[in-house]
């Protein structure tokens, strides 16, 4: 392997293809940024695949790299759960499913993110999750595509990359996501979720509703400095929410010390190249 890794960032509109190898010093370069103007939603329609086979091209090109998927998903169903601690993977994928068959129609047709939740237990032997649901296709046939290019690291969503990263620092983080399909707003300590709540939207309306009362109704917003990402977090929607909360908000940042050089700032404006170089230093 050669120590880098190609990222690719999927959302409904777009994906975003970005190379980070190790500098000489300390940290990271990213060596390559590309931004292809299809997402989740044509390529589930692309019947020839033509889509995919543009970006598969570009991973040909990197064979002996590591690759990091994430996906924007229409929506997450979340659901609290006590895992045993010493469940295998196996063993958890197999409760996960269990947990499904309770709540959603159709279980096999989701996909699930088991993250560590940071309310305690008082058993020992069992751990408090969250448990993300979402719906699996497109990403699995995306999944199988890309990884006959190069060796899959790590199959994310924004939500689990960003809790992820803050395994490593002692702030609290927030991350408000606007998408066109849903609002969700995640709270992060050192890997632990302490919040995740997602709503659907059908209407602009609600998008701005669900993002105000979420920032309004997160006792740890008053607090903490809130990200806000997604394809409808634009200058209007956040100078939009800064006027009604009044709460601090900015871009997104990767959490020190995942850090990359060469002007990354710029890339972390745009929502699919964040959660590209998130995913990337998730799998790192």
């Amino acid at each position: 392997m050669s120590g880098s890794v190609v990222s690719c960032a999927f959302m409904p509109h777009t994906t975003a293809l970005v190379r980070v190898k190790p500098s000489s010093g300390s940290g990271y370069v990213v060596s390559t940024a590309k931004r292809f103007p299809f997402g989740l939603v044509r390529i589930a329609a692309d019947r020839d695949g033509s889509l995919l086979a543009k970006i598969g091209k570009e991973l040909q090109r990197w064979h002996d790299d590591l690759l990091a998927l994430n996906f924007t998903p229409p929506l997450y169903r979340s659901l609290p759960a006590f895992l045993p601690s010493d469940a295998t993977p196996e063993e958890q994928a197999t409760y996960q499913r269990l947990e499904a068959s309770n709540f959603l129609h159709q279980p096999n047709s989701y996909w699930c993110s088991a993250l560590e939740s940071a309310e305690p237990c008082t058993a020992s032997d069992f751990q408090a999750y969250f448990l993300l649901y979402y719906p699996a296709e497109p990403l699995r046939m995306v999944r199988n595509a890309l990884s006959a290019h190069c060796a899959l690291a790590v199959c994310s969503t924004p939500v689990e990359a960003f809790c992820r990263l803050t395994v490593s620092t002692q702030d609290v983080h927030i991350l408000l996501e606007i998408e066109e399909a849903h609002v969700a707003l995640a709270v992060a300590h050192q890997g632990k979720l302490m919040r995740f709540v997602c709503h659907p939207i059908h209407r602009r309306e609600e998008r701005e509703y669900f993002a105000l009362r979420e920032l309004l109704n997160t006792p740890a917003c008053r607090d903490h400095v809130v990200q806000v990402s997604g394809s409808h977090a634009t200058k209007n929607m956040l100078e939009l929410l800064r006027r009604e909360t009044g709460l601090s908000l900015r871009l997104p940042t990767l959490p020190a010390p995942h850090f990359v050089t060469n002007s990354t700032r710029q890339l972390l404006t745009e929502p699919d190249m964040y959660h590209a170089l998130s995913a990337a230093m998730f799998s790192l």
